[in-house]
């Protein structure tokens, strides 16, 4: 493991010795906006068997990928016109948007309803790296899974097993990043846009449109995708205020599916 200490003058220095890292399928722990990160080529297999390895996450479980440009973006992923609005509005920046994956990337990454997140990083060295490689790297914070959130190199080393620390090739030491919130995670698979996770951004609405049954449905999913936590520990509580007809049963339905309820 190498550790490289990042400063105003020498970003450009080692901005070779990381791509090589990338090109040999090597993993780096890389500062960004958000916090520490840790990049792997999205599209080398045994790379992202490195960084599952590396997270102790189990594979299935979906890892955004980090491009540098809306362009970039649209030669893995499809963007809809809802994708296109939120790039076009909020990157670069912490946002991760969610959509239909071309299957381009390396398998173990994409979600098993085959999206994938993606982000456009706002830091410049980050942006460098990506350009200069040609190539998406895995836009996944540094911790191992369950671990507190890396703004200080220290955070990530003093929860890593020494098999872990072994794993990791390259470390980009920026010091101690500002103690921003994870990015905001949109879905924008579907004609109306679902938010995930609430991060910096705040795309809150007061109201949805939803137009027919299907949208209804994805409604009650998305519900408890992005309520997950909270349905597994405590429990969630939907009140429901409609007439006849108006969509509450196709509603139920979307949350039955996403919890596996299948009578």
């Amino acid at each position: 493991m190498k550790i490289i200490k990042l400063n105003s003058k020498n970003s450009n220095s080692f901005l070779n010795e990381v791509i090589s890292v990338f090109k040999n399928g090597g993993l780096v722990v890389y500062p960004t906006e958000t916090c520490y990160g840790a990049g792997v080529l999205a599209t080398d297999e045994n790379a992202i068997k490195k960084l599952l390895k590396y997270k102790k996450r189990p594979s299935g479980k979906a890892i955004s990928i980090a491009v540098s440009s809306r362009e970039m973006a649209g030669n893995y992923v499809e963007l809809n016109k809802t994708a296109e609005s939120v790039y076009k509005k909020f990157l670069p920046g912490p946002v991760t948007v969610i959509s239909k994956s071309k299957g381009i990337v390396a398998n173990g990454i994409e979600s098993e309803f085959n999206t994938l997140g993606v982000r456009i990083p706002k830091f410049p060295l980050i942006l460098q790296i990506i350009n200069k490689l040609n190539l998406p790297i895995t836009a996944t914070s540094a911790n191992s899974s369950g671990k507190k959130t890396p703004y200080r190199i220290e955070d990530i080393l003093e929860n890593l097993s020494e098999n872990q620390k072994e794993l990791v090739d390259l470390i980009i030491d920026a010091g101690e990043l500002p103690k921003n919130p994870p990015s905001t995670v949109v879905d924008t698979t579907r004609e109306s846009m679902q938010v995930l996770r609430e991060g910096d951004l705040n795309f809150s609405q007061n109201s949805i449109l939803v137009k027919n049954e299907e949208e209804m449905h994805s409604l009650g999913e998305n519900l408890v995708k992005k309520n997950k936590t909270v349905i597994t520990k405590r429990g969630l509580v939907v009140l429901l205020n409609a007439e006849l007809g108006a969509g509450k049963t196709q509603f139920v339905k979307g949350v039955a599916k996403e919890l596996g309820i299948m009578e």
